[in-house]
């Protein structure tokens, strides 16, 4: 999984450069992205942001959005829209492909476990803070203290 995350960081990396490089120089550009963050369609543009990665976990209707939800997602549409090109080249990409997800599948069901062992919870809680801004990490008011009583609980859950 490591060298599709590695990939993704890539693309999403290559997209940073063009959307820089396209803001400082073209000015279409420029006022599509003014609209996008005006105050008339901020919140918009916000709200529909979450969509993509929720940080403090906000209710939709009566159905919470789970952070891990979103993250299955990204990696599904990923197999789905990009490895499909490469599955339907002949029969044995298609196997592969099929091996691809299941594998990936597997890796993403060990990451369920990490409530389980209080270690790898705290390790994992204190590498996101490290890599994501705490603004988005813990969007939602308390959030940040939930996050403390998990990496300080040593009980098995």
């Amino acid at each position: 999984m490591r060298l599709l995350l590695d990939k993704l960081g890539v693309s999403v990396e290559h997209l940073k450069c063009l959307d820089e490089t396209f803001y400082e120089h073209n000015e279409e550009y420029q006022r599509i992205e003014n609209i996008l963050t005006s105050g008339e369609f901020n919140e918009i543009y916000t709200e529909i942001s979450r969509e993509i990665y929720a940080g403090g976990k906000r209710p939709r209707g009566k159905i919470k959005m789970a952070r891990q939800m979103i993250l299955g997602d990204v990696i599904e549409y990923i197999f789905t829209g990009r490895a499909y090109y490469f599955a339907v080249k002949s029969e044995e990409n298609f196997k592969n492909f099929l091996k691809l997800i299941l594998y990936c599948v597997n890796q993403i069901l060990l990451f369920d476990t990490i409530t389980v062992n209080p270690e790898i919870r705290k390790t994992y809680i204190e590498k996101l803070e490290g890599r994501i801004d705490i603004g988005i990490l813990y969007e939602k008011e308390g959030d940040e203290k939930i996050a403390e009583n998990l990496k300080d609980n040593h009980v098995v859950i």
